[in-house]
């Protein structure tokens, strides 16, 4: 009964003061809502498993160097078949490789679609231990030469779209990058390993293929560690690193990764880490207010506590009665922070979905028990973590000092002390918190100011790559292709250009090694580079790119035609100055996006024209040598993978279906690489991971700059407030009020230096960490929001301190000094 009546007690106290009431439960929501919301993150990427029964024992093989860091490539050919002949310490060991795959039922009123597919080895279903839902999987019987027959694997959703979920689809036939297949299984609905494929085919080793695409998966052996695995290992790497030793540039060590770490992506990886460090930063805020909250209180209630504890209170009782106040606060944040979490679960999940390629099919971010589990836990905590300090000061101070004392007396040295320190932990996360959301909406100013020359909302553009399997097995086949598709899509009313690219021009940037002939050049350097395009003649028309010199590309620059190019401003004012570039010749080493039926280095290009700038406006620590750009002639240099760009007037989303079905009239085993999307939209996804960081950050950043303001105003008023009789001495003493805000501003200032100091220096190592996992943009921003940051949070602190004083002052001293 004794716990019911403390309970109602503290449900009296919330309601007596309904203002800091609300303002703890809105406080701690905000805190709580961001910490489960980054633990559902955590929680649904790096715990979750896609259902296979041997999931645990699943490890990944990657390259590695001598300090363990993980290389970009995976496995050639040759190293494949090595490791797979020479590993004997695990159950069962299976390589597969991913690429986009062409789909075409001639059954289906679907167009020909790119789809994930897998190509697999023999061993691949042994190993995930999965049973199809219809027919059978890939076994070693269909990687025997000479059958005649190539079979696949189909998924549970495919299976749906493309066969209306009918058992008749075992035996079926599917074209896949023009090649008759026959559907041989169906696996169950969800199951989409290794990643989010939708196909599955048997795939064999080219002993002569020096191509990084094959990745390594194995099941671990009965009481095999990951270190035994790599040990034995390791005269394997150094092997095959000797005989690849240029390749690898100083990897030559094999590291094993339990499966799900090895999936997680280098920057994904870094938002996930780096968010959690928010997430905690202001949920430590938000104890750290709530707090000091809960400090005002039981000062508030001191002489009432006191005169329990002289009545037989114990201790005990009422360290219980404050902790059972701070878990009420809880409690209510608790519900806060959840609808919160409704909010921000969705816009972050759909803004994965919309934005990342290739995430594993079982990611989620859902409220499972491992969540739920989390926020009771962290409701727990962050009730002990905010009422301590305030149970230890309600029992702590002297009965007869509170008793000989009134409200309006100084505070004491204990309470002083705590104030202090949760001061100082609030200005240090704050710190640390303002400049991370400074920098980031530095980053993301200069992510959205690309200050195009053209308009890229007008551009609609997607991506093909013309091989053999969709038809094309000749260059004059790919340029008939081109010519095809941009001569009817122009003839369409409202459509003004049509062109071919290798690359998007004016923020995608690939520099490759330039040598000129001669060396006459405005600079002197070991190598020279330059962002190389390959482009259809119409190219120029659609992005507005005029000649400044010279001329563009003519019909007569042909294959047999001599080699020539274009080269933009920037170019020219890098290595040439105010020489005449024209008639000079350069070379370009592996030019376009290196899938060509040409060679890797081209012949001597003679520059014939100088055309404008189309590159966005450089930033901060870029410089005119960064954009220098050369053009050159599709039909001098033919190109299989090209982005198709469309400019027209209107809603560009009612140019999509005549561009897709265009491209398909011409091309009916081709499916795009990527859907048909705006220019607009392609440039933001090309940064996505540092849009996503960059707002969640500002968003996190500028809540906890709100926390931390009203914090420390409430705070310091309240001290204020307790400190009115030594103010009222002072002041009746002679004191002015110049000599009464001195006083103020200086105790102010030790605690935001320390504080400022820690948080700067946390944030300096945040901010570079930054910049380093996640390139989020090479730009010398974190000084600037260094000193911003600092700056906001002094003027916060500063105000914080003497607005309280300034009121205090308006007090006279015979107020202050009078005892009821």
């Amino acid at each position: 009964m004794s716990i019911l009546r403390d309970i109602k007690f503290v449900f009296r106290l919330f309601l007596k003061y309904p203002g800091s009431s609300l303002l703890g439960v809105l406080v701690l929501g905000l805190g709580l809502g961001m910490s489960i919301t980054m633990f559902a993150m955590v929680n649904g990427v790096l715990w979750s498993t896609p259902g296979l029964g041997n999931y645990s024992r699943l490890v990944q093989l990657k390259w590695a160097n001598q300090h363990r860091e993980l290389a970009d490539f995976s496995f050639n050919h040759p190293e494949t078949e090595t490791i797979i002949e020479r590993a004997k310490y695990q159950d069962t060991i299976a390589y597969y490789r991913f690429r986009l795959a062409a789909l075409y039922n001639p059954g289906s009123e679907e167009l020909t679609r790119s789809v994930h597919l897998a190509s697999v080895s023999p061993d691949f279903f042994n190993l995930v231990t999965v049973k199809p839902l219809y027919g059978r999987t890939i076994d070693a019987s269909d990687f025997e030469r000479g059958r005649g027959k190539l079979v696949v694997v189909i998924s549970y959703s495919m299976w749906q779209t493309y066969f209306a979920g009918l058992p008749n689809a075992i035996g079926a036939q599917v074209r896949m990058d023009g090649a008759l297949y026959t559907v041989i299984g169906v696996m169950p609905q969800g199951f989409h390993f290794p990643i989010n494929e939708q196909l599955w085919v048997p795939s064999r080793l080219n002993p002569k293929s020096r191509v990084y695409t094959t990745h390594i998966v194995a099941s671990l052996g009965q009481n095999m560690s990951i270190g035994q695995i790599e040990a034995e290992l390791e005269p394997i790497a150094f092997d095959l690193s000797k005989k690849h030793s240029q390749s690898k540039q100083g990897y030559n060590k094999i590291r094993v990764l339990p499966y799900g770490e090895s999936l997680l992506q280098s920057e994904l990886a870094a938002i996930l880490f780096f968010l959690s460090i928010i997430s905690l930063l202001v949920f430590i805020v938000t104890c750290a207010n709530v707090s000091n909250l809960l400090m005002m209180r039981v000062s508030r209630r001191q002489q009432e506590l006191v005169i329990r504890k002289t009545l037989g209170a114990s201790h005990g009782h009422i360290v219980m009665q404050v902790m059972l106040e701070g878990l009420l606060f809880a409690c209510g944040g608790l519900l806060a922070g959840l609808l919160l979490y409704r909010f921000s679960n969705q816009w972050i999940w759909d803004w994965i979905e919309q934005n990342l390629d290739a995430i594993p099919q079982w990611w989620h971010m859902q409220l499972d028990w491992k969540v739920y589990l989390f926020a009771i836990l962290v409701v727990i905590l962050s009730a002990v973590v905010s009422s301590i300090a305030p149970a230890i000061r309600a029992i702590t101070k002297q009965s007869d000092a509170i008793l000989k004392d009134d409200i309006r007396t100084a505070s004491g040295l204990f309470i002083g002390k705590i104030s202090k320190l949760l001061v100082s932990i609030q200005v240090t996360c704050a710190t640390v918190l303002s400049v991370m959301a400074l920098m980031m909406i530095l980053v993301a100013h200069y992510l959205n100011d690309w200050d195009l020359p053209y308009d890229s909302d007008q551009i609609l553009t997607t991506r093909v790559l013309l091989n053999n399997r969709a038809g094309f097995k000749s260059n004059e086949s790919i340029l008939s292709f081109c010519d095809a598709v941009s001569r009817e899509l122009k003839a369409l009313p409202g459509v003004h250009g049509v062109g071919f690219s290798t690359r998007y021009v004016g923020y995608d940037t690939e520099r490759r090694e330039i040598e000129f002939e001669t060396h006459q050049l405005k600079v002197k350097k070991s190598k020279y580079f330059a962002d190389s395009y390959v482009v259809s003649r119409s190219f120029f028309k659609v992005f507005g790119i005029k000649p400044v010199k010279g001329r563009l590309f003519l019909e007569k620059d042909s294959m047999p035609a001599e080699k020539v190019a274009v080269v933009n401003q920037y170019f020219v004012n890098v290595y040439f100055g105010d020489d005449n570039p024209l008639g000079q010749r350069v070379k370009i080493h592996r030019p376009g996006n290196l899938q060509s039926l040409s060679a890797s280095t081209t012949d001597w290009l003679t520059i014939v024209g100088v055309v404008s700038n189309a590159q966005r406006k450089p930033v901060p620590g870029e410089t005119a040598v960064d954009f220098a750009s050369i053009y050159i002639p599709q039909t001098q240099y033919v190109e299989r993978g090209l982005s198709v760009f469309l400019r027209a007037e209107g809603d560009l989303e009612r140019w999509v279906e005549p561009m897709r079905r265009t491209v398909h009239k011409h091309a009916p085993m081709l499916a795009p690489r990527m859907g048909f999307i705006s220019l607009t939209d392609l440039i933001i996804s090309a940064k996505n991971y540092q849009h996503m960081l960059s707002k969640v950050v500002i968003v996190f950043g500028f809540i906890a700059l709100f926390i931390t303001a009203v914090g420390l105003y409430a705070l310091i008023a309240f001290t204020a407030t307790l400190q009115r009789r030594e103010l009222g001495i002072r002041s009746a003493l002679g004191a002015d009020s110049t000599d009464i805000i001195s006083l103020m501003f200086k105790r102010a200032v030790w605690l935001l230096v320390i504080g400022l100091v820690t948080g700067a220096t946390i944030a300096i190592t945040i901010t570079d960490g930054l910049q380093k996992n996640l390139e989020a943009i090479d730009l010398p921003v974190a000084l600037p929001s260094q000193f911003v940051g600092v700056g906001i949070v002094i003027v916060i602190g500063l105000t914080a301190f003497i607005i309280p004083a300034l009121q205090a002052l308006r007090v006279s001293p015979c107020d202050s000094l009078r005892v009821d």
